[in-house]
């Protein structure tokens, strides 16, 4: 019989994670970090100690794991930094797009970057931070983001709470996700 929940624990916080179904048929452990103020305090509490050293901003694109980048600022006494998702008709400045596919969308995506948050982020020390790591696609789009001649950020990590699918040791993580 197939699993229909996976235990994960952070910390002293244990949860069961229902198994979904995900693009082209795959099933994984659906990670809401979301709606879960215990799992993102115990996530930021085990992740903040093991921020690269030298880094300057906590960076994400924007989505569930803000209550988790805010959080491990924080603790981290780090400015944090969120590019957007949806351009805002109050970006103020040249905004910047940077086109890219989410393994958990359907749709193509674009991150948005304003002056306010280039201006933040601009020829600093980054780490990314995320609840789940599954492709890489958001964090290359990042990368790209760090990259572009007007912001010249220095990109030190990434960091999640777990690694979906492929392990990825370059990745900070707390945990895994098995696909199944």
């Amino acid at each position: 019989m197939a699993a229909t929940h996976h235990e994960i624990r952070i910390g002293n916080v244990t949860r069961e994670l229902p198994i979904r179904a995900g693009k082209a048929g795959i099933r994984m452990a659906y990670f809401n970090i979301l709606n879960d103020w215990e799992i993102t305090e115990a996530a930021a509490n085990a992740l903040a100690p093991k921020i690269p050293f030298g880094t300057e901003v906590l960076v994400m694109a924007e989505g569930k794991a803000q209550g988790l980048l805010t959080e491990m600022g924080r603790i981290a006494k780090l400015p944090i930094a969120v590019v957007r998702k949806v351009r805002k008709p109050n970006m103020e400045g040249e905004v910047l797009e940077f086109p890219y596919q989410s393994a958990s969308s359907t749709v193509a995506q674009c991150l948005y970057l304003d002056e306010e948050t280039a201006a933040l982020i601009r020829r600093k020390h980054v780490a990314v931070v995320d609840d789940v790591i599954s492709t890489g696609e958001t964090e290359r789009a990042l990368r790209a983001v760090f990259k572009h001649p007007s912001v010249q950020a220095k990109f030190n990590r990434t960091m999640a709470v777990f690694v979906e699918g492929n392990p990825r040791p370059d990745v900070i993580s707390l945990g895994h996700l098995p696909l199944y």
